[in-house]
């Protein structure tokens, strides 16, 4: 069985919309951005990254630190769920 049908077949039950992220993948993406970055840390886009679980996941991993929100009103969500205490607004709000 390949990868695609053991998706399809774990989220057979699932009514969509529905996100599958492979784990290991994501965790190996980061790890090469962490390797690149060579000791700086990196501040996670809220916006490329739209799942608070994952989220967490990524700034667990060392190498990174904070979180860049792009609204006042979710980096206050951001900070009221306790996903980081190192926000960035990326824009000015009025």
């Amino acid at each position: 069985m390949n990868l695609r049908d053991r998706y399809d077949a774990t989220t057979a039950g699932i009514e969509a919309p529905f996100a599958v992220v492979d784990l290991a993948a994501f965790r190996a993406n980061a790890a090469g951005l962490a390797r690149r970055a060579a000791g700086k840390p990196i501040r996670v886009a809220s916006k490329s990254v739209r799942c608070r679980a994952l989220l967490e996941d990524v700034l667990a991993l060392d190498g990174f630190a904070g979180i860049m929100a792009f609204t006042v009103p979710e980096a206050l969500w951001l900070a009221r769920e306790n996903v980081s205490d190192d926000i960035l607004v990326a824009y000015p709000t009025a």
